[in-house]
């Protein structure tokens, strides 16, 4: 703040000097160099501008140091305890006095006749009444629970099963395969009755139980394969597969 004290004084100070009139009997020195005005200004507006900083400092600095107030702990209140008041026991009621004994009266009873006891003839005709008849109890009926016979299952067919265990024509041997004659292979309709089921063989409808080609015989139809027996020894043939003989 001194600094600007100083600074305006001496700005004061110049003006003066500016607006003293000269006298003409005075001495005078050499005539000091008069400041522009431009020059002035700026010396002016510095000095404003330090003191409004300087102003804002000082209310900035009175902002940020707040005193800090110490925090009381207030004590915890203490629990009043009221009584209460305690209620009188009621009065007791009043006790009834006890009434008073009456006289006693005495009293004469007359005596009565004592009486004679029944005739024998009444007690017995009690006894010759007839006895309560008690209920008859039914028995009862035990019914027997029907017997179920088992129900036998019917036994299951492992024909086919057991047919297609027998080897195929070419499981066979060469020797073997060379016997048997050539087959053309059209038609196969297989059934589980055994009578309604056919091939054709050869351009000739064949059963189960046809001779085929001499010595060749159908055994079954399966539902893959047919069943044949050539002398003596049975061998599968797929089902639309024909077989050709190349000996």
């Amino acid at each position: 703040m001194s600094l600007i004290l100083d600074a305006l004084n001496r700005a004061d100070q110049e003006r003066a000097e500016e607006n003293h009139t000269p006298n003409l009997h005075a001495s005078h020195g050499p005539a000091p160099e008069t400041s522009s005005p431009l020059r002035r200004w700026i010396i002016e507006g510095v000095i404003i501008v330090l003191a409004l900083a300087a102003f804002g400092y000082s209310q900035w600095t009175d902002e940020t140091v707040t005193p800090v107030t110490p925090v009381v702990e207030a004590e915890p209140a203490q629990a009043i305890t009221v009584e209460k008041p305690v209620p009188a026991p009621p009065a007791p009621a009043p006790v009834a006095a006890a009434p008073k004994p009456k006289p006693v009266v005495e009293t004469t009873v007359a005596k009565k006749p004592v009486e004679k006891p029944a005739s024998n003839t009444s007690i017995a005709s009690l006894y010759q009444q007839p006895a309560a008849t008690t209920p008859m109890v039914k028995e009862p009926v035990v019914t027997a629970a029907p017997v179920v016979e088992p129900v036998m299952e019917a036994p299951v067919d492992n024909t086919q099963f057991i047919l297609k265990q027998i080897p195929l024509i070419t499981e066979r041997s060469s020797r073997f395969q060379r016997g048997v004659p050539t087959l053309n292979y059209e038609v196969h309709v297989h059934s589980a009755d055994d009578g309604a089921g056919f091939v054709k063989l050869n351009g000739r409808i064949a059963r189960v139980g046809a001779q085929v080609a001499p010595g060749l015989r159908l055994i079954a139809i399966l539902d893959d394969s047919i069943v044949l027996d050539l002398n003596g020894t049975q061998f599968r043939l797929p089902a639309l597969n024909s077989w050709v003989n190349y000996k």
